[in-house]
């Protein structure tokens, strides 16, 4: 799990969780939650990123796996807490 930011039209990571285990063949939970400068990342109920940022976050959500993964994204939603 790699949470990215964008500045500029340029990418650079802001905090890298790997080997995660994520079990393959079936469907896997992951959450994301923003509350002000507050990330926390889970998947499939356990949380992995409990990450503060320097200022309250505004701006889009993307979706994105490696180039080399079959990856189907279902029940996606955005919301407002």
């Amino acid at each position: 799990m790699v949470f990215f930011k964008m500045e500029q039209g340029r990418r650079s990571s802001v905090q890298w969780v790997g080997k995660l285990p994520v079990p393959g063949n079936q469907w896997n939970a992951l959450r994301v939650v923003v509350t002000g400068k507050k990330i926390e990342g889970s998947l499939n109920s356990t949380k992995y990123v409990d990450y503060t940022w320097k200022e309250n976050i505004d701006g889009r959500i993307v979706l994105w796996s490696k180039a080399d993964s079959y990856i189907f994204f279902g029940d996606v939603s955005v919301k407002p807490k």
